[in-house]
């Protein structure tokens, strides 16, 4: 689900940055592909997808295809406002068969309601509010960070239940926590 988040936030990106262009108001670009690169690819999609690079390169290629798409488009998004670093990294891509030689006469990015998915962003969403806690606690109790304790995530309905459930690896990690146990509203909790 994490790959149908990072792209669907990259067709907001995409959007956010053509309404700044379209009005003559850069910082709406900017603040945009700000948000989406530091907020999203690398706070939450790089930080899930580290355990697979790290530990299965080679199930890795899904997750480096969508890389590469999200850091070739966010230059392609930035190169009006950066211009040479965007075309020295561009240029270090790699790149396809058919790819134009200079990010300067590439297209700039446009949204693609294709693959806009808000159930995965609603999803994705969910599990961070959850890590966000998770985090919260870790820090009010000095849990130091090598400790990975257990965590319950109680759930007032069977549809979160069943989201949390798909996504317990993702809270793992981002919450640096031992086992993720989901249980229902009325579920009971292990003492």
């Amino acid at each position: 689900s994490q790959d149908r988040y990072i792209l669907s936030r990259l067709q907001a990106c995409c959007a956010e940055a053509n309404r700044g262009m379209e009005e003559y108001d850069f910082s709406v670009t900017t603040t945009g592909c700000y948000s989406f690169f530091l907020y999203e690819l690398c706070d939450v999609y790089l930080e899930l997808s580290k355990p697979l690079f790290g530990s299965e390169p080679a199930k890795a290629k899904p997750q480096q295809a969508v890389l590469h798409r999200c850091l070739e488009q966010a230059m392609r998004l930035l190169h009006p406002l950066m211009p040479f670093v965007t075309e020295e990294l561009w240029q270090r891509l790699a790149r396809a068969e058919g790819d134009p030689d200079s990010i300067m006469i590439a297209s700039y990015p446009e949204k693609e309601e294709g693959l806009v998915d808000e159930e995965a962003e609603k999803d994705i969403k969910c599990m961070l509010d959850a890590v966000g806690v998770v985090r919260s606690m870790r820090d009010s109790y000095a849990i130091k960070p090598a400790h990975r304790p257990t965590v319950y995530v109680r759930c007032n309905t069977a549809e979160l239940c069943a989201v949390m459930q798909r996504e317990t690896e993702n809270i793992q990690t981002l919450a640096k926590a031992g086992e993720v146990k989901v249980v229902g509203a009325d579920g009971a909790v292990e003492a």
